[in-house]
């Protein structure tokens, strides 16, 4: 199978009714479908799978499961984080079969192909695997739909994650890794730091919720054994070794190009925020504020995939309701920092500082405080009133203030 065919097979479902869970032969009406595959070469529908779509690189084994499902069933998979190629992208937006749909449907096969064989490890049977392009039928919106707010679960369980920088080549990865300081390691210190992998919400929240986080580069070659997820470790490194040769860091930042590239710390708290695995409400909208998505739901999704609320699904496509309630459920469980967002500032916002492009995917303007060490003590002298969303506090008024800074 193959072309618009492949697509219509992957992508369109008739309803969820038609599918069954694996584990409990229940359907997927209202439920979201955890659907993960495997590539075989041979042989024809294997008992304990749900179809079995034959192409020119082998047999599309698929899995279906409900999520609780495959979570008590200890149901291990791989999950593969990243962007997607600009065809792919287009034909799934037009809903139906289009020009691009022939080179969409050999890219979906082909880069699914290849990161399966690849990941593979000989001597093991494969794992099952949870890539988008085959596993989330994108043309049926109902199904999908139930999937998209469970997304961050879905990498917290799977037993690894691969992050794909296709845009890194193997060159960048070699002189990165290199012990003495070159012009080539710096290079390549940017060259990941200007990765696609970085500039989107999605990704960033599947980095975040991720526990085993594995890396894979242009030419497909994979690092199972490379502790080291988007190679963060490896570049801050780096760069703190290149400051200390600088009299100032301005000086290197200059030298590289700082907001026609990007940096390490330009990037956000990805690392910090890794750890935490949730955030409050704040940090991750200036985590995620300056990254790239299709429509604005997406960025809600990313948004309430790493704050510290409980998951919910939304009630309606309009962002400002669904923002502001993320917002009120974050209170609610603690978490006050919706309170403290800066508000607009009119005149002032609008101008900013001169070089507010080169901060990259930091937001240094309204956030130069840094991570939350500690939630503030107002739990027993606050109520809240979910019929008139109005929140009660106990405050001090402490007068004007100027400059804020932590303690020595």
């Amino acid at each position: 199978m193959e072309g618009e065919r492949l697509l219509e097979k992957l992508w369109r479902e008739p309803t969820e009714e038609n599918l069954q869970c694996l584990q409990c032969q229940k359907s997927f009406k209202g439920s979201p479908l955890i659907r993960t595959f495997r590539i075989e070469q041979a042989g024809s529908r294997r008992p304990g799978s749900s179809a079995v779509v034959s192409t020119s690189r082998g047999h599309i084994i698929l899995f279906d499961r409900h999520m609780d499902c495959a979570v008590s069933s200890k149901i291990l998979f791989s999950a593969v984080s990243h962007v997607w190629d600009p065809n792919i992208s287009k034909a799934q937006q037009q809903q139906k079969a289009v020009p691009e749909a022939p080179e969409a449907a050999r890219r979906v096969l082909d880069i699914s192909a290849r990161i399966s064989n690849e990941i593979e490890r000989p001597g093991y049977e494969a794992r099952e695997l949870w890539l988008d392009y085959i596993n989330v039928p994108q043309w049926s919106d109902a199904l999908r739909s139930n999937i998209l707010p469970i997304v961050d679960k879905l990498f917290n369980t799977a037993e690894t994650t691969v992050l794909c920088f296709y845009d890194v080549a193997p060159n960048v990865v070699n002189e990165l890794y290199k012990d003495e300081r070159t012009p080539e390691r710096l290079s390549s210190v940017i060259s990941v730091c200007n990765s696609k992998y970085f500039k989107r919400v999605w990704t960033a929240m599947e980095f975040i919720r991720s526990e085993r986080a594995r890396t894979m580069i242009s030419n497909y070659t994979y690092f199972p054994d490379l502790d080291d997820p988007a190679f963060l470790g490896q570049i801050f490194k780096a760069w703190k070794d290149e400051v200390r040769q600088h009299r100032k860091v301005h000086d290197l930042e200059r030298k590289v190009q700082m907001g026609k590239n990007q940096v390490p710390w330009s990037l956000g708290t990805l690392r910090q925020a890794k750890l935490l695995k949730r955030m409050n409400f704040a940090m991750a909208t200036a985590l995620l504020c300056k990254r790239g998505c299709r429509d604005r739901m997406d960025f809600l999704h990313a948004l309430r995939g790493i704050v510290r609320a409980r998951s919910f699904r939304p009630n309606s496509s309009d962002f400002k309701t669904e923002y502001y309630r993320t917002a009120w459920e974050c209170l609610k469980v603690g978490d006050y920092s919706p309170l403290l967002i800066t508000p607009f500032m009119g005149a002032i916002e609008r101008r900013g500082p001169g070089h507010w492009s080169e901060f990259g995917y930091s937001d240094v303007f309204t956030w130069q405080l840094g991570q939350e060490v500690n939630p503030p003590t107002l739990g027993k002298y606050t109520t809240l009133d979910d019929s008139e969303q109005r929140v009660t506090l106990h405050v001090e008024d402490i007068g004007t203030v100027s400059i804020v800074g932590r303690p020595e």
